[in-house]
């Protein structure tokens, strides 16, 4: 049996399911009676890439007990651009020059990491294009933050990475 968001060929059954309407119950995943986490496989359709969204906490407990496609902690590693970038060069792979830090300490960081090559501050986790912005001088990245900052409550994670032509 395969829980997916629509029918597949070649598959004996599939049970379309909205996570949404669905609960957990000692660790097992449930849509209404019917049982998630008794399945071979669920299938689900990218919905977000922030990690406490509902969808996303209800696919990694289901991801426990049954196979989930795609492996909703792996995608979630894969869209967290700081931890991406981590692994790509402890893997000894070319990434642009990149740095994390929380916004409360930019007047720190600003001399260090700016260069003669612009910045792009990017959210930290993914948004697909959305959100970048480029800095030229230590005076716009600390301007750029100041004013991030100011629409969030905690302190934010600020994630850039150095301006690579092509």
């Amino acid at each position: 049996r395969v829980a997916s968001l629509r029918p597949a060929p070649g598959v004996a059954e599939v049970v379309l399911c909205d996570l949404r309407q669905c609960h957990v119950s000692n660790g097992r995943v449930y849509q209404g009676d019917l049982c998630l986490s008794d399945f071979d496989l669920v299938h689900w359709y990218f919905v977000t890439h922030l990690p406490d969204n509902w969808t996303v906490t209800l696919l990694r407990a289901l991801a426990r007990t049954t196979r989930v496609l795609p492996d909703p902690a792996g995608l979630l590693l894969g869209l967290d651009k700081f931890f991406a970038h981590t692994t790509l060069r402890t893997a000894g792979l070319p990434t642009a020059d990149f740095h994390l830090f929380q916004a409360s300490r930019i007047h720190d960081v600003a001399p260090k990491i700016c260069g003669a090559r612009p910045l792009l501050l990017k959210p930290r986790l993914g948004a697909f294009g959305h959100g970048i912005h480029m800095v030229r001088t230590r005076q716009e990245l600390i301007d750029a933050v100041q004013f991030a900052q100011s629409f969030a409550k905690d302190d934010m994670q600020i994630f850039c990475e150095a301006f690579e032509e092509n």
